[in-house]
């Protein structure tokens, strides 16, 4: 008698904390605040596909960096995205990213199309909606059942204890529970919504958006800006750095540069370089013409003083180029720099400071009609007017973009082809980014 009054009772309390979690879901509604269903993983591990989670509405989205916000996707119209707001652009838009993503979301958005800030989360109550996504029938069933079962033992008659009264109250309690269970329900799934993430990577046309599937697939790229090649680094292990562009444009690991692990929570995977010309990775495809237009960007740690090149373009698509320009690198004393050859002149561009000090450090270097632009962490740090490079005459008029060293010539105070450091998010652009486009590739961070 005992045993059948504990299940009774561990039933009954299991089935109010359910319509419990569903009804202060709900009820928010009332206010005009918006309750959404998570679809994805991308918010692990602090939100989980199948949450239940409550946004209040906000006037001022922008002071909530560092908040989880919900907002209109802008990359899927009618469909919502939950995501934490980590920075915001100087012309007013949102940067965004889902905790368990490397990268920000590839489009920022605007304050107008945020639904509200997250202030309350149901666990796993709206799995169902999850499940019949993906075709999960025989889970929904089993729920279902699970539940029948749970209301069978709290109310069935022979659930309750002897002394109980059978009268209208016994009637009443299951009744005004399943109707109160079941409108909560209605209400929740049938007007809330539910919400997606940035999680996908780019095929190689450019076209289509596939589920990532690397060894870290929850480092899976979400581009900025259309990069002609970006190699991160997230495969985990081998030899091919895959294109996170969508171009196709898969590099090879050279030997004299290794992996370096991460996860999925503190630490990126990277790539460290040795001092070698070998040390680095090869772009495939055919020579190219130099481009006067472009962006080269890199994200590196090095406590070298023996100085090298982060990247840049050669006449050779491996070893070492009769000639090389369009480069960023460092001198031995830690000193960054942007260097392109006209009419066979070294022009360079010195950032002041030095950074060979041991920490993570964002450049990006472009040229354009406007000049040469050099920035680091963010922030413009050297430009010049000079607006053409170099077309390797008499070596021919193409040549190889490089991630990783190439001849020394033409680096003044170096003495490694290869600057010895840990590198990440390697990537190439046809087009001068902006400084705003660069502040929010620095936001975004690795």
């Amino acid at each position: 008698m005992h045993v059948r009054l504990a299940v009774t009772v561990v039933a009954r309390v299991i089935l109010f904390v359910i319509a419990g979690c569903l009804f202060w879901s709900a009820l928010p509604m009332l206010w005009g605040w918006k309750t959404t269903t998570v679809m994805s993983d991308s918010m692990a591990p602090l939100v989980r596909a199948g949450d239940i989670v409550v946004a209040m509405p906000v006037t001022d989205p922008s002071g909530l960096v560092g908040r989880v916000i919900l907002f209109d996707d802008p990359d899927r119209p009618e469909r919502l995205r939950l995501h934490r707001l980590i920075a915001t652009t100087p012309s007013g838009q949102l940067i965004t990213r889902g905790d368990a993503n490397s990268v920000a979301d590839s489009s920022p958005i605007d304050p107008t199309d945020v639904r509200g800030v997250a202030v309350m989360r149901a666990p796993a109550i709206g799995l169902p909606l999850v499940w019949a996504r993906d075709g999960r029938w025989e889970l929904i069933f089993g729920a279902a059942a699970a539940v029948l079962a749970l209301g069978v033992a709290a109310f069935g008659r022979g659930g309750a204890h002897r002394a109980e009264p059978d009268g209208a109250t016994a009637r009443v309690i299951p009744s005004a529970l399943s109707v109160l269970a079941a409108i909560t329900v209605v209400a929740v799934v049938g007007s809330s919504g539910t919400a997606d993430a940035a999680y996908s990577t780019q095929t190689p046309n450019g076209t289509n958006s596939l589920d990532a599937s690397p060894a870290y697939a929850c480092l899976a790229e979400t581009p900025l800006d259309a990069p002609d090649l970006l190699y991160a680094v997230s495969e985990g292990a081998g030899t091919a750095a895959l294109d996170s562009s969508g171009n196709g444009r898969t590099g090879t690991i050279l030997a004299g540069a290794t992996r370096e692990v991460g996860d999925c929570t503190a630490t990126n995977p990277s790539l460290a370089l040795g001092g070698t010309v070998t040390s680095g990775i090869t772009v495939p495809g055919a020579a190219i013409t130099p481009p006067n237009v472009f962006s080269i960007e890199i994200w590196f740690r090095t406590t070298s003083t023996r100085g090298g090149q982060l990247m840049g373009f050669g006449s050779s698509s491996t070893g070492t180029s009769a000639v090389a320009d369009r480069r960023i690198w460092m001198r031995s004393n830690g000193a960054l720099r942007f260097s392109i050859r006209e009419n066979n002149t070294v022009r360079t561009l010195n950032a002041p400071g030095s950074y060979n000090d041991g920490a993570w450090h964002h450049a990006i270097a472009t040229l354009s009609s406007a000049g040469m632009r050099l920035y680091v962490d963010g922030v413009l740090v050297a430009s010049n007017n000079r607006d053409t490079a170099y077309h390797y005459n008499p070596y021919g008029s193409a040549g190889y973009w490089r991630v990783g060293g190439d001849t020394t010539t033409g680096m003044a105070g170096v003495s490694d082809a290869t600057l010895a450091s840990s590198i990440d998010n390697a990537a190439v652009y046809s087009t001068a980014l902006s400084p705003a486009q660069v502040a929010v590739h620095y936001a975004a961070g690795r």
